[in-house]
Order: structure tokens, then sequence, then C-alpha cells
């Protein structure tokens, strides 16, 4: 089960996410319900590689840390 701290974080990366913008909120808890932990990755890991074919589909949330982004070799985000 997840804690409250944790629900809150779900919560707002759906909310802040154009991806979700018109879920109902029923929906929304639905989510947070669903959501589940991965594991803590160590740093300089590489998370997904592009064209990787990745079943089932992941949302990542990143509690702590950072992330960057690469399209063709090319930052694209952090």
């Amino acid at each position: 089960t997840k804690d409250n701290e944790a629900k809150e974080l779900i919560r707002r990366a759906i909310e802040d996410n154009f991806v979700f913008e018109k879920l109902s909120e029923q929906s929304i808890d639905a989510l947070v319900d669903v959501f589940e932990p991965t594991k803590v990755y160590p740093p300089m890991s590489l998370i997904l590689t592009q064209g990787e074919d990745v079943q089932p589909i992941f949302f990542f949330i990143i509690a702590n840390g950072e992330v960057q982004f690469e399209v063709d070799g090319v930052k694209v985000g952090r």
C-alpha cells in the first residue's frame, strides 16, 4: 500500500501532466490507486532506451533526483 505522501506525489504528477488533463477526479483517484513504485535507479543509470519496446507501458514519476531526456542522442529535457 502507498502512504499519503506517495499518493500525493502521484496525484500531483498526474494533475501536472497534459496527458491526463481531461481526466475526471474519479479517474485520477483510480490511477493513483493503481500506480506502483518501481525500483530506485543509481546515479547515471539508463532507464529507457529510445525505440525500446517496453510492455507494459510505464509512466515514471521522479520523487528525488533528476533525469535527462535524449532523442537521437540530443538532450531535449531534464
